[in-house]
C-alpha cells in the first residue's frame, strides 16, 4: 500500500492526459540517481545477451497470459 504523499500523487496521475503523463515519466527518469540508470542499462545489456545466445525465449502474447511454460 504506497504512503499517503504517493497516494495522493498517483491520484493526480489518474487524472493526467497521455501526454502529462509522458512528460512526468521524463521528468522523473530525468532526476534518477546515476546508479540507478547505470545499473539498469547493465540489466538491459544482460538480458539483451542472454536472448542472442539462447539462454532464455520471450514468450508470446498467448504464452504469458496463459501463465504456463513455455513450450522448449
Amino acid at each position: 500500500m504506497p504512503s499517503p504523499r504517493v497516494a495522493a500523487i498517483l491520484e493526480l496521475v489518474a487524472d493526467m492526459r497521455d501526454e502529462e503523463r509522458a512528460e512526468l515519466l521524463t521528468e522523473l527518469d530525468r532526476c534518477a540517481p546515476e546508479e540507478w540508470t547505470s545499473a539498469w542499462n547493465d540489466e538491459l545489456v544482460t538480458r539483451m545477451e542472454q536472448i542472442e545466445h539462447g539462454k532464455v525465449r520471450l514468450l508470446t502474447r498467448e504464452e504469458f497470459f496463459a501463465g504456463g511454460e513455455p513450450p522448449r
